[in-house]
């Protein structure tokens, strides 16, 4: 059992240093083969340590996953995958039939019409697709369902047939718990709040009306912004 050090990647690739010191370059894919057995590795980044993990370089971790997107983030994660020894499976709109991921992919899904509450948003229907292909793992990349706790409790509610037998899919991302509690920008803040983290001063209940948006601006003072409990930044800020 040997103890590495990985630094931020670059390029693709991590700069390994081992127990002597000594310091190379490798890509994701040599990093991958120069592994001959499990190592505990301990990932840092701007001087800030991690928690260990095991990584086997033997056994991908799985067989094939489903990437529950579209995109450039969904380009992103099959390369990897491939990198990784990992056979993908992309799903896609009517609208979609012709984009890359669909053609990168070992396997893509047709699972609706272009409107994406009757596709990529239908946990159902993403589902169905898991259990067609097999997919022991879902990566639901970000936006759509990937802050949905109630998808990757579905998701992990399922079992596909493998190489060995039945599995249990597993979901690639946080905890639903962790989605509940952190999807929720209210929640979150109080969550942050109740630790002793500072946080920006604000409102954290339900804005009611205009009216009520503007009696807490006064109080708060301004300027002020004004965000949606749910969801990322970007355009839900204003």
């Amino acid at each position: 059992m040997s103890s590495l050090f990985l630094s931020t990647a670059c390029k693709g690739g991590v700069r390994i240093i081992s127990n002597n010191s000594a310091s190379r370059w490798l890509s994701s894919t040599q990093l991958h083969r120069a592994l001959p057995h499990t190592i505990d590795v301990i990932s840092t980044s701007s001087k800030r340590s991690f928690s260990a993990q095991t990584v086997s370089a033997d056994t991908p971790p799985f067989h094939k996953i489903l990437i529950a997107n579209r995109g450039e983030i969904t380009l992103r994660i099959i390369r990897t995958a491939q990198q990784l020894g990992i056979q993908t499976v992309a799903i896609y709109s009517t609208a979609d039939a012709k984009s890359l991921h669909v053609q990168m992919a070992d396997e893509a899904v047709c699972i609706g019409p272009p409107a994406s509450s009757d596709s990529y948003l239908d946990i159902e229907k993403v589902c169905e697709a898991i259990q067609l292909t097999g997919a022991e793992g879902v990566h639901p990349g970000y936006g759509f369902l990937s802050e949905n706790s109630s998808f990757a409790e579905r998701v992990e509610q399922l079992t596909v047939g493998n190489q060995s037998g039945d599995a249990k899919v597993k979901f690639i991302g946080p905890s639903t718990h962790a989605i509940q509690s952190l999807g929720d920008k209210i929640q979150s803040k109080l969550i942050a709040q109740a630790a002793g983290v500072s946080i920006i001063p604000g409102y954290n209940g339900v804005v009611t009306s205009p009216e009520h948006a503007l009696e807490i601006a006064h109080d708060i003072g301004y300027p002020v912004m004004i965000k949606a409990s749910s969801g990322g930044g970007g355009k839900g800020m204003r």
